[in-house]
């Protein structure tokens, strides 16, 4: 008898016991063998010769695969866990031919992955769970799991203290407009990307031309709700004109000066 690990003879180092057969025929063996060390990721071959008194030799040869790594799985949506409505899509990439399940309260449901590996479920979140459980399971029976905390918001934003450092009316070609946002997001202030402090504060120099500069004012949060303001700030650089009528002749001590700007 002999053994042989891919290409590799290991009957040294394999447990051969044979027992006869109590009704007479021929005795019957068993040959284990346990690698010193694991074996790799991937395919592996085995191949079994025995031979009888006779001389005559059989020989099995089975494959298998090691696979001990849980399957890639990445959920792109919704995007931070935040939704804007009880329904919604779960989006992502997992391997192709995985068992993939989402576990929604006491609800399990199964999905198909597509043929490359991607996948998208609509759910409705029922109103007292906020936890969704996305498990992929593949063929060896590893598991990768991932746990959404779903926060539903479908309320705006709100900005405060809105102040622009000149006022609203100024003859300067900028201001600073600051102000406060009461939740993490994107601030954009005439499309443009204002940084937000760990506080919620901002601020941000706009240039002005002179007139009126409606200045838009907008902030997504991380549900996606949008709010939109806006604020006027006009700038005047004209001197204003002054027109005096004053008399030719005074006939008193006192002087009469009308006019108009």
């Amino acid at each position: 008898t002999r053994l042989f690990v891919d290409g590799t003879e290991v009957t040294s180092l394999a447990k051969i016991s044979v027992e006869p057969d109590d009704s007479g025929g021929y005795p019957r063996g068993t040959v284990t063998h346990t690698p010193a060390e694991p074996l790799s990721e991937g395919g592996h071959k085995v191949e079994l010769r025995a031979s009888d008194f006779a001389g005559n030799v059989a020989t099995e040869t089975w494959v298998f695969t090691v696979d001990t790594l849980a399957p890639a799985l990445t959920v792109n949506s919704p995007s931070e866990n935040y939704i804007t409505d009880d329904t919604f899509t779960i989006s992502g990439m997992t391997e192709p031919d995985v068992d993939l399940e989402f576990s929604i309260g006491a609800d399990k449901y199964m999905v198909e992955v597509r043929d490359d590996g991607t996948f998208s479920y609509t759910i409705q979140l029922p109103d007292t769970v906020t936890d969704v459980v996305v498990e992929a399971k593949d063929t060896a029976g590893n598991t990768a799991r991932q746990t959404l905390e779903i926060t539903s918001d479908s309320e705006l934003s709100t900005t405060s203290g809105l102040k622009s450092s000149n006022g609203y009316l100024t003859n300067k070609d900028k201001t600073i407009l600051s102000g406060t946002v009461d939740e993490p997001g994107e601030l954009r202030i005439n499309g443009r990307v204002v940084k937000i402090t760990s506080i919620g504060t901002f601020n941000q120099i706009i240039d002005l031309a002179e007139g009126t500069n409606a200045i838009e004012i907008s902030m997504t949060d991380l549900a996606g709700n949008v709010l939109v303001d806006w604020i006027n700030i006009t700038r005047d650089t004209v001197a204003p004109t002054i027109d005096i009528d004053i008399p030719d002749q005074v006939n008193d001590g006192i002087i009469n000066i009308s006019g108009k700007v």
